[in-house]
Formats: structure tokens, C-alpha cells, sequence
């Protein structure tokens, strides 16, 4: 172990250029932060090293520069909970740390909104002489109701006589919502068991998730906004009503009533312009209701409601942990995407326009009570029947199957025989699917038509209900007109009013029809929304690892006082120094499950090559996610000096098929200069990729000539594999976890492969320039394989057998 280590600290002494890629899972730093960072040039950039020295000819490094200090966050990302109040971000000040410096920090807002979720943050920070670390604190403003993780950035800016890191110029926080969906009304249930969700009350749990809603930016305006401009639509249905009973009373009647009309007209003693009159009035209004129209379809309040599920459906799932993600589908997800989010915003709706129809009731049923009082109960008794009728049809009348779960099993049959064609194929199994899916799909017709057959029936009443009334009004009071005791005009307006308050019973059994078809959906979006994330293992990392950082830089600090200033000696950055280290580290799958790994503790200097080797079934696969940070340990803890970041580099060859070739190569690289397009050439060169390597080259000819088919099916697997493995070596990230990426290849192959992850660990990067390697970090790479490498292959060796691991030997 000490000849290793000695060994990595004569490499390359100095500072380091932080590359910024991503590939595989990145753990650890947000997948846009790269988008944010400023492109600066390799050969004359720093990243946050430790110090930045003059350079002699023979390349080492003697006198601290003046104004050479780097100033950068202590990591790329911070998690904090919404009701902790209040976040602390370190700044660190790297280098000889003499005289005073300063830079400016500034919030910038994502989906968390300064002033609502936080408070904005923009100040001057000022190092005095020697002085390495600021504390700037963030205020977080406690949020009661749920919603899903929501961030932000800081940002370092106009640096006075010192430099900022190049990656760590930027950070991002995470704001952790430690709320239940759609309320903690629910919180006791679902903690118990998140299943029992399907005993809460479906109107109960409806009622909560639209105060949710409403809490939405944009919904509140929106909904008073529609509520105000209907009542206006309202007004102007009271008009037609009383311009049709003017007409028929006053200007009609002009000839019979003679001068008892005559004072009453618009245009006294002319009828037949007062009637042109009313007519100009009847229809210029419309233009009005026409242009609101257009304006209620721009507010898009359906829309805005499902657009905030959608996002935060994706959002939930994004931060799922492995767990949680074997729970649900692919098609699962889809479903709640496409219909579950359309149906919540639909019934939302739906609710919202009960009020509105509620409105046009009350101006109806004012109407009628003060022109025919004597006939005002037909207003009233339509809608307390219809109110009957509804809970007799919730709690009497036995509702067919819901067909939602055998529309789920059909779109999982479908997925699946898509996902498997070939082992379908290849096993002569396409009629048997065929005949399954078929039969689901019968299920699924006959489920359907018996609730279109249900819904039918219930809604015949209202097919009845107006014409019974309209009918028995007439027969009643049609006497009352025909011996002048009730105006024409009122009969005919009363007649039109029993029809509209028939409508809106049945426009209003619509919504909540809608309304009641919301509470399976929600109940499923429910449990959904509130299965276990990975952020809590997160927040508890992240803040365990920034201490322990702290904790070694300030020790390292402690002990290399001075050594800056003595001429000649040759510094290794301080950052550089920190070991990587496993302590005590046990892990299952589930608390009944038996443990895959036990109480294993190792440590190792950055920059090693790492070979973990285990045979099958002995657990690599497990380690190298718990390495990779795909999971967490169940007890003990893994240690990665938290400026550090790491990606796993899975068995399986991913590529994202919307993405051209060259995109899934700089996967979250675009315009860094790890990406550019020389350097990953080069690597597909040395891996013998030269059909990716063309299609590349065409596109950066022509960037229209990419074409939208799936061009990974022209690509053989070993050329998908090394493809998979190039996006790796361009992401060049400090700490690399690959799990068996030799399996795939012939033994030659395995040679050259294996050479280029050598070199990419002791060159701190592939086909970088080997004159600014002391301006990059360390580079260290943990490989698992099936059976031990030639020494010379590697660095350290850890052997993974009975349920540990331990350290076979080193270089």
C-alpha cells in the first residue's frame, strides 16, 4: 500500500483542471450544472486546485503567484430540508491565501422562486489575509404544503485579485419537501403503509389536492379571473331574458295597450325603431362572450393544472430510490403521465365550473322569484331532486367495474411484447401474445361499454326532467295567460327559464361526475407521489461528506503550514491528499433480506486503478452500485471528499435513442472543453469506433444531416459496448465506477481497452495534453472483473468473497 501511494504523489504535483462531463449515472452533481459553466480554455484555466505556482523550465512549480488564490463552493451541490430555516454554503479560498480578495455571490432562480421558497442572496464575500473558509447563509422560507424537490443556484462572480474554480464557480441547493401529497392531513396513514391509501375518502383526499392547486402560481388569478368574466356571461343571459319579455309585453303589445305602452318604449310612440334597438343590443354582447372565449382558451387553466402534475409525476420519479423504481412500470408511469394527470386537471375543472354554474342558477332562480313568484319552486325543486338523485346513485345504485386497471393491463401487455419481441419471436410465441392481449382487450371493451351503458342510464333523467316541468307549468298556468293574470312575456321567459335550470342540472351532474371519476386516479396518483426518494440518503451524504472534507482539508492545512514559501519543494495539492475510504459498511436490500456485504472497511490514495474482483454471485455487481452511489449502505458509510464527483458506468450499453451519436457522446457536455469535438474523435480513434467515428464527422459537417431514424440499430453490440465506455472516458470524471466493461470484448480487445483506462488514470484523462497535467485531479477508477488482472494492470486489488471485501495486494 505505500509503494502505491508513493508512487501517486511523484505523478504530477500541482493543480488540477476539473473536467466537465457527465455520462452513465452521475451521482452526486446536478445534470445541467455543466450547461452553466462558463468554456474556458484547458491550457489556461484553473479548477480549484489547492495552489497555482510560476513554472520553471525543468515544469515544477516554485513561488506562489501573485492574485493566485482560487475561490470556488466546497461542492457542487447542498440538499437542505424546507423547514430547516436556514442553509449554510462554505466558500473556500484555495492557495498561498495572502493578502485580502473578494467575490460577489448571487441566487438565481430555477424552479425555486427567491421570495417564496428562499430568500435571494447577493452579496460581497471578502477573505481576509490567510483566512481559507466564509460561511454565506441562505435563508429558506418554510413552505406548508407539498410539492415536489425544488432548486436553485448560486453563482460566483467578479472575483477581485484571486480566480474562481471552473466547475465549482456554481452550485446548486436542493430544496428537500418533507410534506405528504396532497396534504399531511393524510401524513399518519401514509407513513404507516402507503398502500392504505385506498381506504382514505375520495372526496376528502379531492378537497386536498385542490388547495393544493390552488397554491400554484397562476391558478388563483386564473380561477377568479373565469369566475368574474361567466358572471358576465350570466348578466347577459338575464338580458335576453328581460329584452324577449320587453319585446312581447311593451313593443308587441303597442297596438293592444295603445297609450299604456306609449312612455314606455325606448323611442316613445315608435315600436318598430325600439325593436331594432333591442335588436343591435341582443347581439353586440356576443362579440364580447366571443373575444372572452379566445381569452378563457389562452388562460389554459386545465392546462396549467396538468402541466404542474405532469412535471412533478416526472420530477418524483427522477428522485425515486432503486426500490421505489422496481415498483413501478414504465407503463405505470405513462399511464399517470398521460390520462391520470388529464383526468385530475379535468375534474379540477369540472369542480371549478360547479361554482360558475351555481352563479347562473342564482341569477336564474332571482329572476323568476321576483317576475312569477308563484311558480319560483320549479327553480328550486330541479335541483334538489337532481341532488337526490346523485346520492342515491353514489350510495344506492351499484356502479359497473372501473375499467382503469384493465386499461393498465393492456398498455403493460403492449409494452412488454414490444420490449421482448425477440425472445417472443424467437420461441414461437407471437400467436400466444397475440391471444392474450386480445383477451385483455375484450376485458377491456366489455368493461367499458358497461359503464357507457350505466352512464346512459343514469343520465336519462335528464332527458325527462325538463320537458316534465316545462309541460306541467303550461298545463297549469297557461289559464293564468289567457285571463290576462300573467304577461306573455313572463309565460314564455318562465318556460325558457325551466329549460335552462334543466341544463344546468345536468351540466352540473356532469361535473361532478367528473369529479367522482378522479378519486381512483388520485388514490393511485397518491401513492405515486408519496413512495420513498433517495433524497433523504442524499441530504444525510452530502452533509456527512462536506464535514468530513472540512474536517481532512483543515487537518491537511494544519500540517503542510509554510511549505508553500520553501523554495524548490514541490507541492502536491492539499485537495489531492484526502483518501478515499470505507468504513464499516453493511448492506441489504430490504430489512428481511439477509446481507450482502457486512462490516467492510478499506481506504485507498486517489488516483489508483482499482480492481474489485468477485465471482458470480458473490456480490460485485452489489458493491459497485454501492460505490457508484446507486444505492446507499444500510449501515457505515462510504467517503468521497465531497468537490469530488462520481459516475457509475453500468454493465449494460445505454444510448438515449432522440439523442444523434455525438450527443449521447457529450451527454450533458455541450460547449465544455472536454467535449470538443478533436478530443472525442480521438477517442472513438483509439477505441476502433470509425462508423460511430463517420457518423460524427458528418454531423459536425452538417448538423441537418443527423436523421431521426434509430441509428443505434446499425451499430453492432461490441460497437454500443465501447461506445457506452467512450462516453465514460469523455465525461473523465475524478472518480469513475465501471461495472465489468471487459466483458464485452475479445481478449485483444480487452488489452487495448484495459491500456486506455491505465492511461487515462495516470494521465489524469484520455488524449489530454500531458503538459497541463499538473492543472487536473486526480483520476481514480474502481473496474470489477470476473477473475484477477496482471498486476501491472492495476494499482490495488480488493477481493470480494463471503459476504467482505479485503485487499488482496498492491503495486
Amino acid at each position: 500500500m505505500e509503494a502505491g501511494y508513493q508512487r501517486l504523489l511523484v505523478i504530477a504535483p500541482g493543480t488540477d483542471a476539473v473536467q466537465k462531463n457527465l455520462t452513465g449515472k452521475v451521482a452526486d452533481v446536478p445534470g445541467n450544472l455543466d450547461d452553466a459553466c462558463e468554456k474556458v480554455s484547458q491550457n489556461t484555466s484553473l479548477s480549484g486546485d489547492e495552489e497555482d505556482f510560476n513554472d520553471d523550465e525543468d515544469g515544477q512549480r516554485r513561488t506562489p503567484k501573485s492574485g493566485a488564490d482560487i475561490v470556488q463552493f466546497s461542492a457542487p451541490i447542498y440538499f437542505t430540508k424546507d423547514d430547516e430555516g436556514e442553509l449554510h454554503i462554505d466558500i473556500l479560498r484555495l492557495g498561498p491565501k495572502i493578502g485580502r480578495v473578494s467575490v460577489h455571490v448571487s441566487s438565481q432562480d430555477d424552479s425555486a422562486v427567491a421570495g417564496r421558497r428562499f430568500h435571494a442572496v447577493n452579496e460581497v464575500v471578502v477573505f481576509e489575509d490567510q483566512e481559507p473558509m466564509k460561511t454565506v447563509k441562505v435563508g429558506v422560507i418554510v413552505n406548508p404544503n407539498w410539492s415536489a424537490t425544488l432548486e436553485f443556484r448560486l453563482q460566483l462572480t467578479d472575483p477581485v485579485r484571486c480566480k474562481l474554480g471552473r466547475n465549482l464557480r456554481i452550485c446548486r441547493v436542493k430544496l428537500i419537501n418533507t410534506h405528504y401529497f396532497p396534504s399531511d392531513k393524510f401524513g399518519d396513514t401514509v407513513a404507516n403503509d402507503i398502500e392504505q391509501v385506498s381506504g382514505i375518502s375520495g372526496q376528502l383526499l379531492f378537497l386536498e389536492l385542490c388547495k393544493l392547486i390552488m397554491t400554484v402560481d397562476g391558478v388563483k388569478w386564473r380561477m377568479a379571473m373565469i369566475f368574474a368574466m361567466e358572471q358576465v356571461k350570466n348578466l347577459y343571459l338575464l338580458w335576453t331574458l328581460v329584452s324577449v319579455v320587453y319585446l312581447v309585453n311593451v313593443v308587441f303589445s303597442y297596438d293592444i295597450k295603445g297609450e299604456h305602452t306609449h312612455s314606455a318604449l325606448l323611442v316613445p310612440g315608435d315600436p318598430e325603431k325600439t325593436a331594432r334597438i333591442i335588436g343591435v343590443c341582443y347581439f353586440v354582447p356576443v362579440l364580447f362572450v366571443h373575444g372572452w372565449n379566445y381569452v378563457k382558451l389562452w388562460l389554459n387553466l386545465q392546462g396549467k393544472v396538468q402541466l404542474y402534475l405532469q412535471s412533478n409525476l416526472l420530477q418524483k420519479y427522477l428522485n425515486y430510490s432503486s426500490d421505489s423504481r422496481q415498483r413501478v412500470t414504465v407503463s405505470d408511469l405513462q399511464q399517470l403521465m398521460e390520462r391520470t394527470s388529464s383526468q385530475l386537471a379535468e375534474g379540477f375543472v369540472s369542480f371549478v365550473d360547479i361554482g360558475h354554474t351555481l352563479g347562473k342558477l342564482a341569477i336564474l332562480a332571482g329572476y323568476i322569484s321576483w317576475k312569477s313568484p308563484s311558480v319560483a319552486w320549479c327553480v328550486y325543486v330541479m335541483p334538489t331532486f337532481v341532488t337526490l338523485w346523485i346520492v342515491a346513485r353514489m350510495y344506492c345504485v351499484k356502479r359497473p367495474e372501473r375499467a382503469g386497471k384493465y386499461r393498465s393491463s393492456v398498455m403493460q401487455t403492449v409494452a412488454e411484447a414490444c420490449n421482448k419481441y425477440k425472445l417472443i419471436a424467437s420461441y414461437f410465441q407471437r400467436p400466444q401474445i397475440f391471444d392474450m392481449c386480445n383477451h385483455k382487450l375484450q376485458e377491456l371493451s366489455r368493461v367499458e361499454l358497461s359503464n357507457r351503458d350505466f352512464n346512459a342510464t343514469t343520465k336519462y333523467v335528464f332527458l325527462w326532467l325538463g320537458p316534465v316541468f316545462v309541460g306541467g307549468f303550461i298545463a297549469l298556468q297557461a289559464p293564468q295567460v289567457l285571463y290576462r293574470k300573467m304577461e306573455l312575456g313572463d309565460f314564455l321567459a318562465t318556460i325558457q327559464i325551466i329549460k335552462q335550470v334543466a341544463e344546468l342540472c345536468a351540466d352540473t351532474y356532469d361535473s361532478l361526475d367528473a369529479v367522482t371519476d378522479t378519486f381512483i386516479p388520485l388514490r393511485k396518483c397518491t401513492v405515486f407521489m408519496n413512495r420513498q426518494t433517495d433524497l433523504h440518503s442524499w441530504f444525510l451524504v452530502n452533509r456527512s461528506r462536506r464535514a468530513a472534507t472540512k474536517k481532512a482539508r483543515q487537518k491537511l492545512l494544519e500540517e503542510h503550514a509554510g511549505r508553500n514559501s520553501v523554495a524548490g519543494h514541490q507541492f502536491r495539492s492539499l485537495a489531492d491528499q484526502i483518501p478515499l475510504s470505507i468504513t464499516n459498511l453493511s448492506f441489504r436490500y430490504g430489512a428481511d433480506s439477509p446481507y450482502v456485504m457486512r462490516d467492510v472497511s478499506l481506504g485507498l490514495p486517489q488516483g489508483s486503478l482499482v480492481t474489485v474482483v468477485g465471482g458470480h454471485g458473490a456480490g460485485s455487481h452489489t458493491f459497485m452500485k454501492l460505490l457508484g452511489q446507486e444505492v446507499f449502505p444500510t449501515t457505515g458509510s462510504i467517503f468521497w471528499p465531497s468537490h469530488l464527483r462520481v459516475c457509475l458506468v453500468t454493465y449494460e450499453p445505454l444510448m438515449i435513442s432522440f439523442f444523434s451519436p455525438l450527443r449521447n457522446l457529450i451527454f450533458g457536455n455541450q460547449g465544455t472543453d472536454d467535449a470538443r469535438p478533436e478530443r472525442v474523435k480521438e477517442i472513438l480513434r483509439r477505441l476502433h469506433l470509425f462508423r460511430v467515428l463517420a457518423m460524427v464527422e458528418r454531423e459536425l459537417e452538417n448538423p441537418e444531416s443527423v436523421v431521426d431514424h434509430p441509428w443505434q440499430d446499425s451499430l453492432t453490440f461490441r460497437e454500443l459496448a465501447l461506445m457506452h465506455l467512450g462516453r465514460a472516458l469523455v465525461m473523465n470524471a475524478e472518480i469513475m465506477v465501471m461495472h465489468r466493461p471487459l466483458y464485452h470484448y475479445q481478449a485483444h480487445e480487452q488489452v487495448r481497452v484495459l491500456s486506455m483506462l491505465r492511461e487515462h488514470v495516470e494521465m489524469r484523462g484520455l488524449c489530454l495534453d500531458a503538459k497541463t497535467i499538473h492543472r487536473r485531479r486526480p483520476r481514480t477508477l474502481f473496474l470489477s472483473h470476473d477473475k484477477a488482472l496482471r498486476e501491472k494492470e492495476y494499482d490495488i486489488e480488493w477481493q470480494i468473497s463471503d459476504r467482505s471485501v479485503r485487499e488482496v495486494s498492491t503495486m
